[in-house]
């Protein structure tokens, strides 16, 4: 898994930058408010998730870790998918993800082209105990999640098992465990 790249961005598409870490030239999914930052030759840094699927290996980019975080929170969420998980940070700041969630408030997921007012609950729901009204704790601590995650839903995925069931069952498992341990803890659990 490639988790951060440090390099110089050699392309600048559509949807994608190319990195060029030690002369390989990484392509990269990223929000569209970097896209727009950036020039070639720029330097960059991106903390990164790498989504893989039956079709292709798609690397996605962020500049903070607290994005590439909610991405993988979104992506968790059944019927969602990379794109759209991209496309909601495309739309809002991770606060105002929190917020919507907090305040059910489906317009922000709603406005991502894809997300109908029935994911967009879903969203919601899924996601409603991660983020409760009454947590004290900041954006960034309520974030920390395992940065392992994608591996376990890909494992877990061969298993037969869908991405809203392993999300509810991580939550009873020690983060600082090895992902081999906690997919181990996971299939007692499930």
């Amino acid at each position: 898994m490639i988790a951060y790249l440090s390099g110089k961005v050699i392309a600048v598409e559509d949807e994608t930058l190319v990195v060029s870490v030690n002369d390989i030239g990484y392509e990269v999914y990223v929000p569209n408010r970097v896209l727009s930052g950036v020039k070639i030759d720029d330097a960059l840094e991106l903390w990164t998730i790498m989504v893989v699927n039956e079709k292709e290996i798609r690397l996605f980019g962020f500049t903070q870790k607290d994005e590439r975080r909610m991405f993988e929170t979104l992506n968790a969420v059944s019927g969602i998918g990379p794109k759209s998980a991209l496309g909601i940070l495309n739309q809002a700041s991770v606060a105002d993800v929190v917020g919507a969630i907090r305040n059910d408030n489906v317009d922000i997921f709603t406005a991502v082209s894809g997300i109908g007012r029935k994911n967009a609950s879903r969203i919601i729901i899924e996601l409603k105990n991660k983020f409760s009204k009454n947590d004290k704790v900041d954006v960034k601590s309520i974030m920390q999640t395992h940065d392992d995650a994608a591996d376990i839903f890909e494992a877990l995925a061969k298993f037969g098992y869908k991405k809203s069931e392993v999300n509810k069952a991580l939550k009873d498992v020690d983060p600082s465990l090895s992902t081999e341990k906690k997919i181990k803890d996971l299939l007692k659990l499930m």
